[in-house]
């Protein structure tokens, strides 16, 4: 009898601690995805910020109110952007009066150089796959899954936005290409809506992070 309580007892305590070594585990490695994602989420966010001033300032339609908006994302930011000169040059430009904003912003006014601007995202640390967000509380999860369909959408319009494109160098006659000059202006203007959005919405998921 007394062996096989000690067989049972020795068992026991065999599964507790190897349950114990697997709640460690997962606290360890959901600590680390939180800390990885919530990095991301900030650099990605202040992606879509240079994003949204790149196209509009390309387009000519950037403002005060815009610029003051970008420039609140990148306050406090120290992350490594590719964008680098651009972050230099809105901070540069916002202690500028109207008339030197409006000047220079008229200098700025590329549409051709939207390309350059006009490019996918994704998040990096769930491209392996969303499980992950099991590690997350349910509202941040939630809210995290949120912003991937949101980037997910904006991506879609990228691909639109490089067929409207294309399709103005196509031999085509000038009132098809004045619709599809016009499907391109549009489509511009939707992509610098949706990089705003997404960085707003992004803001808002790392307060929970």
């Amino acid at each position: 009898m007394k062996d096989v309580l000690l067989i049972v007892t020795g068992w026991l305590l065999g599964f507790a601690g190897t349950f114990l070594m697997d709640r460690i585990r997962d606290a360890w490695q959901a600590r680390a995805f939180k800390k990885t994602l919530s990095l991301e989420l900030k650099d990605i966010g202040v992606r879509f910020a240079l994003t949204f001033a790149n196209i509009t300032m390309r387009r000519g339609t950037l403002d005060r109110e815009g610029l003051n908006w970008v420039n609140s994302k990148l306050l406090g930011y120290d992350g490594l952007i590719l964008e680098g000169d651009l972050k230099e040059l809105l901070i540069k430009m916002s202690g500028w009066s109207d008339s030197d904003l409006a000047r220079g912003l008229g200098h700025l006014r590329k549409p051709e150089e939207i390309r350059s601007a006009a490019r996918k995202y994704a998040i990096v640390s769930l491209q392996a796959g969303v499980d992950k967000l099991l590690f997350l509380a349910p509202v941040l999860a939630r809210k995290t899954l949120d912003i991937v369909r949101q980037i997910n959408d904006y991506n879609a319009l990228v691909d639109d936005w490089q067929t409207f494109l294309n399709r103005t160098f196509d031999p085509i006659s000038s009132e098809n290409y004045q619709i599809a000059s016009d499907n391109l202006s549009k489509a511009e203007v939707m992509l610098a809506s949706s990089a705003k959005r997404i960085a707003d919405r992004i803001e808002a998921v790392e307060e929970l992070c």
